[in-house]
């Protein structure tokens, strides 16, 4: 004789399936959303000087990616790591990716000029440099912003005098 399932209860085989699927409806889930983090804001640069390298620290940023854009708000960052640096010294900050235009300021005003490095591919500049003023003494962080075909982001570095 076949069991049917009462009204108001799933059958064996509906059982095993809907234990199945919460799971793998998680996963998705997760894999969906990491899918989207990584897509939500540029890249983040690292800044060399010499031989020292740090990677920036990211703040507030819009990005553009398949059709789907993306604003995140943040505090102004605060980066861990001072690169070390001497006056007069290039320093390079590596986007990863094309930007149109690089800001580089102090407490809220201009600090250096940024000018980029090589060819331009896909409408901006990879690499950017900018030179330590000449007056610099004291360690301090400066804020980067980045212009991107794809939208905008802003950075923190830390810049110390090297010992």
């Amino acid at each position: 004789m076949r069991e049917t399932a009462a009204p108001g209860r799933w059958s064996g085989a509906m059982y095993r399936f809907l234990c199945l699927l919460s799971p793998v409806a998680a996963l998705t889930a997760v894999l969906a959303f990491a899918g989207v983090a990584t897509a939500a804001g540029p890249p983040v640069p690292t800044v060399s000087a010499g031989s020292a390298k740090v990677r920036a620290a990211a703040g507030t940023s819009c990005w553009t990616q398949n059709g789907t854009s993306s604003c995140n708000d943040a505090a102004l960052p605060r980066p861990r790591t001072a690169l070390p640096v001497r006056a007069g010294q290039n320093v390079t900050v590596d986007f990863g990716t094309p930007a149109r235009g690089v800001v580089i300021d102090k407490d809220g005003r201009l600090y250096v000029k940024a000018t980029h490095l090589g060819a331009s591919r896909r409408g901006g500049w990879t690499r950017w440099r900018f030179r330590v003023p000449s007056g610099f003494r004291r360690a301090t962080t400066l804020m980067i912003f980045a212009f991107y075909p794809q939208g905008d982001g802003l950075f923190g570095v830390r810049i110390a005098p090297r010992r």
